[in-house]
């Protein structure tokens, strides 16, 4: 353990100076501004602390200026152990060298169709990376680029991919399915770019017109089992609609036929500030509005369906006050706090309001200031719409006589008659 730090401290020393500096930081990602574009990069001081599930925004506002988020640059998620799931957006054009390096626990990754150049080394030992997709715009797979992601079994490649570099999948030892859409097989730097085990066991899947080509390709011929491309032919989800409410989120299934054509699937959303989906379907509220979750086919036939998603703001269902009768006295003060459920309401503000003011005050924070003797009603009313409302009733008490008038050692109801049948015979004679 203590030479994987040292070399860790020893590999981040190595940064270049030029790549280490952030020109800000928004939504927990840290950019660099080139031009009027902006690409996510990383912490120098704090190389791999991106952790958990991050999403890439399209567009990024810092000072007011938006820019689009164009490129994932270099070295900008190296070492980060703890990053669990990645999600790239569309806008995204370039994925830069040593990106990903050492996301050891990343598990699936889909390289959208906007992704045109893929750099050396790119995912380089993600060592739990089970599943790649790689989008259609990518031309060149290059060196080393997934090498070393020992648990890799599933890759599809993009129709648009001509070239395979050295070793690019090298030491993907339990690769298990390729599936390539170029209807030409891509060149391959020798037959290095796959392991012996790749060609061995793994099932390339081709087009059908396609096939002869690679089975006489030097290269591509040295898969030993081939499977005619079975694409998809209609794709369907088990909800059209779906409403969600504060932070709730639901699950979208989604079934493509026939059921041995790829069921790998890249999942979008048209509005990622009011819902946000995951790469496995999840769909999470973000704010109040109307959303379109989408679900295409990534086998080359971009079938695809939707789910309009609607998110409401949760209400109030009920509020209480921390008290709900009290004896004071002049100049006293009280501070009343109010309790609004369910606890994913939206808006948990209140309204505060005195029926007496002359008795007693009430300010924006719930702090009740008394003035005069006599009563008032304090009230409390939610702010959602829902226009609930609770009470506390306030009685400022004449000088001398305490708020415990039973001398109970408690201020309760009983006080207050007490106190009320006080007044009666002694502040207000007949």
């Amino acid at each position: 353990m203590k030479k994987v730090l040292m070399l860790f401290v020893a590999m981040a020393a190595m940064l270049p100076a030029s790549m280490s500096a952030y020109d800000f930081k928004e939504g927990g990602l840290f950019y660099n501004v080139n031009g009027n574009e902006a690409a996510v990069t990383f912490e120098v001081e704090n190389v791999g602390s991106y952790s958990g599930d991050v999403v890439i925004p399209k567009t990024v506002v810092h000072n007011g200026v938006e820019y689009p988020v164009t490129a994932i640059g270099y070295k900008a998620f190296c070492f980060c152990y703890n990053l669990t799931s990645i999600e790239i957006p569309n806008s995204i054009d370039s994925i830069s060298s040593h990106a990903f390096n050492s996301c050891e626990r990343l598990q699936r990754v889909v390289i959208p169709n906007s992704v045109v150049t893929l750099y050396p080394c790119a995912f380089n030992s993600c060592t739990s990376l089970k599943s790649v997709v790689i989008g259609d715009s990518v031309r060149v797979i290059e060196e080393y680029c997934f090498q070393y992601c020992y648990q890799l079994t599933d890759v599809v490649i993009g129709s648009s991919v001509r070239y395979l570099a050295n070793k690019a999948f090298e030491g993907c030892s339990v690769l298990r399915k390729v599936t390539c859409l170029a209807p030409e097989p891509p060149a391959m730097y020798a037959y290095y770019s796959f392991s012996d085990q790749a060609y061995k066991y793994a099932t390339l899947c081709v087009p059908e017109a396609s096939m002869q080509a690679y089975m006489n390709d030097e290269n591509w011929g040295r898969f030993r089992h081939y499977q005619n491309l079975i694409l998809a032919e209609q794709i369907s989800l088990d909800k059209t609609s779906l409403t969600l409410h504060g932070n709730e989120s639901q699950q979208l299934t989604a079934t493509v036929l026939p059921a041995d054509a790829s069921q790998e699937l890249t999942w979008t959303s048209s509005d990622e500030s009011v819902a946000t989906v995951s790469q496995s379907g999840l769909v999470s509220a973000v704010a109040a509005g109307h959303a379109v979750i989408t679900a295409t086919t990534t086998d080359g036939t971009y079938l695809s369906t939707s789910c309009d998603v609607t998110v409401l703001q949760v209400q109030a269902e009920s509020i209480q006050l921390n008290v709900t009768t009290a004896g004071l006295n002049e100049g006293s003060t009280l501070q009343l706090t109010a309790t609004i459920l369910p606890e994913g309401c939206d808006i948990k503000t209140v309204i505060w309001a005195s029926n007496n003011p002359s008795v007693a005050t009430v300010d924006s924070n719930g702090l009740v200031t008394t003035h005069s003797v006599g009563t008032a009603t304090i009230t409390a009313i939610t702010a959602d719409g829902s226009n609930l409302s609770t009470s506390c009733t306030v009685t400022l008490l004449p000088v001398g006589v305490k708020g415990d008038v039973n001398d109970d050692g408690q201020v309760n109801i009983t006080d207050v008659s007490d106190l009320i049948d006080y007044l009666l015979r002694h502040a207000w004679p007949n």
